[in-house]
């Protein structure tokens, strides 16, 4: 019901424009509906969208400390999905618009009582080659996904990027027989984690005065995709010496490369690698960016890779692996020092629209002085699409 209300807002709210011309675009509507089973044999930092393992301990003694192989199991509705696409319509001059809104349900309330969330929030204008983008939309940075973890798709692990308001500018221009991407986007900072580690109310990287950047440069020859991107911000952050306040710069930075290889018409393999530091942001440092008792930085790298193989028109499956590690020195005592996991994927086209897959995943997350803690994820999930 509330899901029908919503759609019927969004086209309520879009149809004086949709119906005031022939030349006004159409609402394409789309989405799905899934249900997730899910099972960790040991606590993890989220149920739905997992990050890290928590820290175990086999006999504990303190009510804040973990028991080790203490499961949990979760079953939710929340990646159903609606949107509304809004054609790409020519309005004058070689000009096109085009738009997309979108949401699901991973935004908080009760499991009966789902908050809706909004995704993508966009609109494009574009001729030719060129395009800017208005919104909130992915981030420009490292584009590809893995095959499993739908929700968190492996943030924290070594798949750095997520979703945040920008404007951006993307050039895509023919390359001998295959097409090239150059794209730079002016975008929030703190859009993530939303830090504000001196408590004046202003986000750090608000209070800095700059925006976030990012920038990808990629081509795509004959299937074969190859590309670099960037992201960079400021975060700064009000001290105490002691005798007086100041200001403490602490900068985020990330460069990362991907690719995307066929071998044969139905294997695939795809990857991602980065280096960064305070980039907590755009989901590397295993959720960690500052670290204020060292009053810097926290460096880390990390990466992804997995074979897919396109079974037949029904069934598709995948395996791989991803790492986070940020660097010991910049860590405390407590802090996650590397994030690791080794997955595979079953999906099964059972029905026209109608999706099944089955998911393992098996993860491992050290601490600096702590018990590590590790956990066997199986994840089985049914979709409806529409």
């Amino acid at each position: 019901m509330k899901m029908s209300r919503c759609l019927l807002a969004v086209t309520l709210v879009l149809s004086p424009t949709l119906t005031a011309s022939a030349d006004s675009p159409a609402l394409q509507p789309y989405g799905f509906v899934r249900l997730d089973g899910i099972l960790n044999d040991s606590p993890m930092n989220s149920a739905q969208s997992p990050g890290w393992v928590l820290s175990e301990v086999a006999n504990p003694t303190d009510p804040d400390q973990v028991a080790k192989d203490q499961g949990e199991i979760n079953i939710h509705p929340r990646l159903t999905r609606f949107g509304v696409n809004i054609a790409k319509t020519t309005v004058g001059n070689d000009v096109s618009i085009a738009g997309k809104i979108e949401a699901d349900f991973q935004n908080g309330g009760s499991e009966s009582r789902q908050a809706v969330r909004m995704r993508h929030g966009y609109f494009t204008v574009s001729r030719g080659v060129w395009e800017v983008l208005a919104g909130q939309t992915w981030d420009v940075i490292s584009p590809l996904y893995p095959f499993v973890n739908h929700d968190s798709m492996m943030w924290n692990s070594g798949n750095p990027g997520d979703r945040r308001p920008q404007l951006r500018f993307s050039l895509r221009p023919q390359v001998g027989e295959g097409n090239a991407r150059i794209a730079v986007a002016v975008a929030t900072p703190n859009a993530i984690n939303n830090r504000d580690l001196d408590g004046n109310g202003i986000r750090d990287g608000s209070y800095a005065m700059l925006p976030a950047m990012q920038g990808l440069a990629e081509l795509d020859l004959s299937a074969i995709l190859i590309g670099v991107s960037g992201h960079f911000h400021r975060d700064r952050v009000v001290v105490d010496t002691g005798t007086a306040l100041a200001e403490s710069d602490f900068d985020a930075t990330l460069l990362a490369g991907h690719v995307k290889i066929p071998v044969g018409k139905r294997l695939t393999v795809i990857g991602e690698a980065f280096t960064a530091q305070n980039a907590d942001d755009v989901r590397a440092g295993i959720g960690q960016g500052i670290n204020q008792a060292l009053n810097k930085e926290i460096r880390t790298v990390g990466g992804w890779g997995e074979i897919r193989v396109q079974l037949n028109q029904r069934w598709s499956v995948a395996a791989g692996g991803s790492v986070d590690n940020p660097k010991d020195a910049d860590l405390s005592d407590g802090m996650r020092t590397k994030n690791q996991a080794a997955y595979g994927g079953l999906g099964l086209r059972a029905l026209d629209r109608v999706q099944v897959g089955l998911e393992f995943i098996h993860w491992k997350t050290d601490y600096v002085n702590a018990p590590d803690g590790d956990a066997n994820r199986v994840d089985l999930w049914g979709r409806m699409s529409f």
